[in-house]
């Protein structure tokens, strides 16, 4: 009887090459964080957290997963110090070059240099070199910090054909920041009325603040502004 219940008791087992098994393979590894103290992946992360290849071979990290875990870690974030380390230029296929500074509220410090040129933008992000840049250098800054020994899935520049989903954008904050630019640039124009005022705009059949956006809204108001700037 006692060897019965503990058979009931196991934990199945994901079948070898299997998404399931790759990522409870991932989740034991540890990584020593700039703390110095060493943590399980499995134990900060979910599965949600990563992001799998289309071919089963390569599994890489969110940075809005990190960003979270980060914040839990370290006591929360208490600046955060972005630079850009040049002008895009034409001659450049308008590299953007970013430094992303991380400062956390126990006083441990993270940084990191990142580039993004029209050459390596993913999905109609073409005229967001700078904020891919930023996201990509934020991602690895925050990569350093915990430790974590994968690439971030906003780092990759051929994404689109190694993962489905959203992955290889800018992050959500700094997709909020392109979309309230958009919204205080056209205003300086002569734009008028309470979308104007309260930075709202309808997104399906809903009308949402930019604060309100969720990934996937922001993601679709920016290629479509990006698409309509292309055709002009």
């Amino acid at each position: 009887m006692a060897k019965e219940k503990a058979k009931k008791a196991e934990k199945p087992k994901a079948a070898k090459g299997t998404t399931k098994s790759l990522l409870e393979d991932l989740k034991q590894k540890k990584m020593i964080g700039i703390d110095g103290k060493e943590r399980v992946l499995g134990d900060c992360f979910s599965d949600d957290d990563f992001e799998i290849s289309k071919d089963k071979k390569d599994i890489f990290i969110r940075h809005d997963a990190m960003l979270r875990v980060a914040k839990k870690t370290f006591e929360g974030i208490k600046k955060k110090r972005s630079k850009s380390l040049g002008t895009p230029r034409k001659q450049d296929n308008f590299c953007s070059v970013v430094e992303v500074v991380y400062l956390f509220g126990n006083g441990y410090e993270a940084s990191a240099v990142a580039d993004c040129s029209q050459a390596t933008a993913n999905r109609g992000f073409k005229n967001y070199t700078t904020a891919l840049a930023e996201t990509r250098a934020s991602s690895r800054a925050l990569r350093y910090a915990l430790g974590v020994e994968l690439v971030a899935s906003e780092e990759i520049t051929d994404v689109e054909s190694l993962v489905d989903g959203d992955a290889g954008l800018p992050a959500l904050d700094n997709q909020k920041e392109l979309i309230k630019r958009k919204f205080l640039k056209n205003k300086e124009k002569g734009g008028k009325g309470k979308s104007y005022k309260d930075m709202s705009l309808v997104v399906g059949r809903k009308i949402r603040t930019v604060d309100e956006l969720l990934r996937g809204e922001a993601t679709d108001v920016l290629q479509t502004w990006n698409s309509e700037k292309e055709t002009d």
